[in-house]
Protein backbone atom coordinates (compact mmCIF):
# COMPACT_ATOMS: atom_id res chain seq x y z
CA UNK A 1 0.00 0.00 0.00
CA UNK A 2 1.67 3.31 -1.18
CA UNK A 3 0.68 6.28 0.76
CA UNK A 4 0.84 10.12 -0.57
CA UNK A 5 2.75 12.34 0.94
CA UNK A 6 4.01 15.63 0.61
CA UNK A 7 7.07 17.12 2.00
CA UNK A 8 9.04 19.75 0.40
CA UNK A 9 12.09 21.37 1.58
CA UNK A 10 13.29 24.69 1.28
CA UNK A 11 16.94 25.21 0.31
CA UNK A 12 18.62 28.12 0.59
CA UNK A 13 22.40 27.66 1.32
CA UNK A 14 23.61 30.86 0.24
CA UNK A 15 22.72 33.63 2.60
CA UNK A 16 24.92 32.79 5.87
CA UNK A 17 25.42 29.34 6.78
CA UNK A 18 24.79 30.10 10.26
CA UNK A 19 21.18 31.07 9.96
CA UNK A 20 20.80 28.15 7.34
CA UNK A 21 22.42 25.32 9.38
CA UNK A 22 20.75 25.99 12.69
CA UNK A 23 17.38 25.89 10.64
CA UNK A 24 18.13 22.82 8.58
CA UNK A 25 19.13 21.14 11.95
CA UNK A 26 15.99 21.97 13.50
CA UNK A 27 14.18 21.20 10.73
CA UNK A 28 16.16 17.90 10.91
CA UNK A 29 15.14 16.89 14.56
CA UNK A 30 11.68 18.26 13.96
CA UNK A 31 11.31 15.53 11.29
CA UNK A 32 12.87 12.92 13.68
CA UNK A 33 10.30 12.97 15.85
CA UNK A 34 7.51 13.18 13.94
CA UNK A 35 9.88 9.41 12.29
CA UNK A 36 9.57 8.28 15.78
CA UNK A 37 5.83 8.44 16.49
CA UNK A 38 5.48 7.05 13.30
CA UNK A 39 7.20 4.49 13.78
CA UNK A 40 5.39 4.18 17.46
CA UNK A 41 2.03 4.01 15.74
CA UNK A 42 3.55 0.90 13.66
CA UNK A 43 4.67 -0.68 16.34
CA UNK A 44 0.55 -0.42 18.36
CA UNK A 45 -1.00 -0.95 15.01
CA UNK A 46 0.97 -4.36 14.60
CA UNK A 47 -0.16 -5.28 18.24
CA UNK A 48 -3.70 -4.72 17.20
CA UNK A 49 -3.03 -7.04 13.77
CA UNK A 50 -4.03 -4.10 11.91
CA UNK A 51 -2.32 -3.74 8.65
CA UNK A 52 -2.02 0.18 8.67
CA UNK A 53 1.74 -0.58 10.26
CA UNK A 54 2.81 -1.09 7.03
CA UNK A 55 1.69 2.42 5.86
CA UNK A 56 3.50 3.90 9.06
CA UNK A 57 7.04 2.36 8.97
CA UNK A 58 6.60 3.58 5.58
CA UNK A 59 5.99 7.22 6.42
CA UNK A 60 9.06 6.60 9.25
CA UNK A 61 11.38 5.54 6.48
CA UNK A 62 10.05 8.98 4.51
CA UNK A 63 10.63 10.98 7.53
CA UNK A 64 14.10 9.57 8.06
CA UNK A 65 15.22 10.53 4.79
CA UNK A 66 13.90 14.05 4.66
CA UNK A 67 15.87 14.55 8.50
CA UNK A 68 19.18 13.00 6.41
CA UNK A 69 18.06 15.27 3.57
CA UNK A 70 18.16 18.23 5.95
CA UNK A 71 21.16 17.25 8.23
CA UNK A 72 23.04 17.25 4.59
CA UNK A 73 21.74 20.71 3.66
CA UNK A 74 23.60 21.98 6.92
CA UNK A 75 26.20 20.93 5.63
CA UNK A 76 26.47 22.29 2.58
CA UNK A 77 25.17 25.66 4.12
CA UNK A 78 28.35 25.14 6.53
CA UNK A 79 30.10 24.53 3.50
CA UNK A 80 28.91 27.12 2.22
CA UNK A 81 29.80 29.73 4.68
CA UNK A 82 33.47 28.60 4.85
CA UNK A 83 33.64 29.62 0.98
CA UNK A 84 33.14 32.82 1.87
CA UNK A 85 36.32 32.75 3.76
CA UNK A 86 39.20 31.53 1.46
CA UNK A 87 40.24 33.32 -1.32
CA UNK A 88 38.55 32.47 -4.91
CA UNK A 89 40.28 28.91 -6.41
CA UNK A 90 42.94 28.40 -3.59
CA UNK A 91 42.78 24.63 -2.01
CA UNK A 92 40.90 25.28 1.22
CA UNK A 93 38.27 27.02 -0.97
CA UNK A 94 38.33 24.60 -3.71
CA UNK A 95 37.27 21.62 -0.85
CA UNK A 96 34.93 23.60 0.45
CA UNK A 97 32.96 24.36 -2.86
CA UNK A 98 33.34 20.29 -3.36
CA UNK A 99 31.93 19.82 0.09
CA UNK A 100 28.51 21.65 -0.51
CA UNK A 101 28.17 20.58 -3.49
CA UNK A 102 28.41 16.56 -2.27
CA UNK A 103 26.47 17.17 0.97
CA UNK A 104 23.89 19.14 -1.92
CA UNK A 105 23.66 16.21 -3.85
CA UNK A 106 23.35 13.27 -0.77
CA UNK A 107 20.47 15.69 0.21
CA UNK A 108 18.62 15.23 -3.32
CA UNK A 109 19.27 11.65 -3.18
CA UNK A 110 17.60 11.08 0.37
CA UNK A 111 14.92 13.26 -1.18
CA UNK A 112 14.54 11.25 -4.12
CA UNK A 113 14.77 7.46 -2.32
CA UNK A 114 11.65 9.20 -0.31
CA UNK A 115 9.89 9.90 -3.07
CA UNK A 116 10.46 6.30 -4.71
CA UNK A 117 9.05 4.84 -1.31
CA UNK A 118 5.46 6.84 -1.58
CA UNK A 119 5.28 7.34 -5.74
CA UNK A 120 2.14 5.75 -6.76
CA UNK A 121 3.33 3.50 -9.63
CA UNK A 122 6.32 1.43 -10.36
CA UNK A 123 7.24 3.86 -13.09
CA UNK A 124 7.63 6.46 -11.21
CA UNK A 125 9.33 4.18 -8.03
CA UNK A 126 11.66 3.49 -10.36
CA UNK A 127 12.61 7.26 -11.95
CA UNK A 128 13.18 8.35 -8.28
CA UNK A 129 15.68 5.30 -7.72
CA UNK A 130 17.63 6.64 -10.82
CA UNK A 131 17.60 10.09 -9.73
CA UNK A 132 19.00 9.32 -6.50
CA UNK A 133 21.37 6.80 -8.17
CA UNK A 134 22.43 9.85 -10.08
CA UNK A 135 22.79 12.20 -7.47
CA UNK A 136 25.09 9.62 -5.54
CA UNK A 137 26.79 9.53 -8.53
CA UNK A 138 27.71 13.43 -8.84
CA UNK A 139 28.49 13.54 -5.53
CA UNK A 140 31.21 11.13 -5.54
CA UNK A 141 32.45 12.15 -8.83
CA UNK A 142 32.48 15.49 -7.07
CA UNK A 143 35.77 14.01 -5.24
CA UNK A 144 37.63 13.10 -8.59
CA UNK A 145 37.01 16.00 -10.73
CA UNK A 146 35.72 18.56 -8.65
CA UNK A 147 34.77 20.85 -11.98
CA UNK A 148 33.80 18.18 -14.29
CA UNK A 149 30.86 17.02 -11.45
Amino acid sequence: MKTSVAVTAEVSIVDGGGQDTRGHSANAERVRAIAAKHRESAIELAACGDSAGLAELELARVAELHAIAYDELALAATACAEIRLHTRHSPPWIDALVRAFVAARHAEASRERAAAIVAPTAVEMRRHEQAAAAAERRASQAWQEPWAA
